[in-house]
């Protein structure tokens, strides 16, 4: 990754962060958190996303989902299952 390329993703890393997201640096071709206690570590701190992005140039990132960050994440992988979530949504 080049240097303005790192520069972008960086200040986009942060502006999620200034919304209170809590980000993990995740290894590339992974799913999961490399570092121990990952759920505790997860940060929204602009420093120490720009300290990991220095660190971790060619990871990838991950969002920390519930409480801290204030976001859920509703999946549907079946067929009966998208039916509940468009019921869900269309009574919202």
């Amino acid at each position: 990754m080049n240097s303005e390329n790192h520069d972008a993703t960086t200040q986009s890393l942060i502006k999620l962060a200034n919304k209170n997201w809590h980000l993990i640096p995740i290894a590339k071709g992974d799913k999961k958190p490399f570092l121990s206690n990952w759920g505790a570590k997860a940060s929204c701190d602009p420093a120490q996303i720009e300290q990991w992005s220095e660190d971790f140039p060619q990871y990838n990132w991950g969002l920390l989902l519930g409480p801290k960050s204030g976001i859920i994440d509703l999946e549907d992988d079946t067929p009966e299952g998208r039916e509940i979530f468009t019921a869900a949504m269309e009574a919202c």
